[in-house]
């Protein structure tokens, strides 16, 4: 009940506060914040106080605490990677034991194993095993955007993981849904394991050899009319996609240029009209049972991947050992990092860095075996 009254209130913080000087006291005087804030857990801490001669009874028993993801199952597998890698990174930073949980059925590509795809779960505790255990506690974590509040909700995370639940206690922290963390630390792991999942488990690459390999990632959403501000616009056009095309085909002139067009749409004239006029290579969604396989390996091997506004393709970006190139306009809490292999597009003109972008691709080209 308590809830109801203070998950209003704390929008109205975040909007008003956020982004001013007044944002100081959110960091400076987080915890008293935390009482009205998540009054929930408040409440778990100061019980726990009270039980001071319990504490010290229990003090040096070892303490069970894990971590797994909460699973949204109309989300897509983009979503549902960005909590894996949520509770990844906290499992680390704060000691928890990190318990495997299997993919939810995913709406766009219903026929696909992802666990198998990414070699999850492989030598890790499973779900099944640890809600057995008798006394354990299941915890769901309030959803956090690690993006914006790093400082805060690791004060936050800290209360509660160690404040909130003593060390005696058998515990297991359910991520928040839709939780969003972008760690380079938890996107080398995510690399490495992808990579070596392939030298078991091969895909058959679809670009031809010597080639500069281009992937575009068109959504469904991206070629939807949407209401806002009382008119209709696109989310992100095919236009947008169609001017960065051709810029890096104009740079690139000298080079032989395999480019291929990746979408979750089943069937589209206008999307099969521009591929056959640019000689473009276009997969449909519903090709092949493994379509979505397919897109993630050739976005993650890409040398010059058109970044959708799509977590999906943000993920194989995000592994990617090639350029980026990203809009703005993607992702109001994502960013692309802070290197020379993302190109960030004008938020108005669409634009990116012709000069930059020429300069990053010859020195990636010398570097790579090709």
């Amino acid at each position: 009940m308590l809830n109801i009254v203070t998950s209003p209130l704390r929008q109205i913080y975040y909007r008003i506060f956020w982004g001013t000087p007044f944002k100081k006291c959110f960091y400076l005087d987080f915890l008293r914040l935390f009482f009205w804030l998540y009054p929930r857990f408040s409440f778990i801490y100061l019980k726990n106080c009270l039980k001071g001669n319990e504490d010290r009874k229990n003090k040096g028993r070892r303490s069970k605490k894990y971590i797994c993801v909460q699973l949204d199952p109309s989300e897509g597998v983009g979503l549902q990677l960005f909590s894996w890698i949520a509770a990844k990174e906290i499992s680390r930073r704060h000691g928890l034991t990190f318990v495997h949980r299997g993919f939810a059925y995913d709406p766009h590509s219903p026929e696909c194993n992802w666990d198998n795809f990414f070699g999850f779960g492989e030598g890790e505790i499973q779900y099944g095993e640890i809600t057995k255990e008798p006394n354990l506690q299941m915890i769901e974590l309030p959803r956090l955007n690690f993006y914006y509040l790093k400082r805060a909700q690791k004060i936050l995370l800290d209360f509660i993981v160690h404040k909130a639940y003593p060390n005696y206690e058998k515990v297991m922290f359910m991520m928040g849904y839709n939780t969003v963390l972008s760690n380079p630390s938890v996107y080398q792991l995510l690399s490495e394991r992808y990579f070596r999942r392939r030298e078991i488990s091969p895909i058959q690459s679809p670009f031809r050899e010597r080639a500069v390999k281009i992937v575009l990632h068109i959504r469904r959403g991206d070629i939807l009319w949407i209401k806002e501000h009382g008119r209709l616009r696109e989310i992100l056009g095919v236009d947008y996609y169609q001017r960065v095309l051709n810029k890096v085909q104009t740079i690139l002139k000298d080079y032989d240029l395999d480019v291929h067009l990746y979408t979750n749409v089943r069937q589209d004239k206008a999307l099969s009209d521009y591929a056959n006029q640019e000689g473009i290579m276009l997969h449909f969604a519903d090709e092949s049972a493994d379509s979505g396989y397919q897109a993630f390996h050739a976005m993650a091997t890409a040398d010059i991947l058109v970044v959708g506004r799509s977590t999906f393709s943000y993920h194989a970006g995000m592994i990617s050992r090639g350029i980026k190139i990203m809009s703005p306009d993607t992702f109001s809490e994502l960013l692309p990092p802070k290197n020379k292999l993302w190109m960030e597009s004008d938020s108005q003109t669409k634009e990116f860095d012709a000069d930059l972008f020429g300069r990053v691709f010859r020195e990636y080209w010398d570097k790579s075996a090709h």
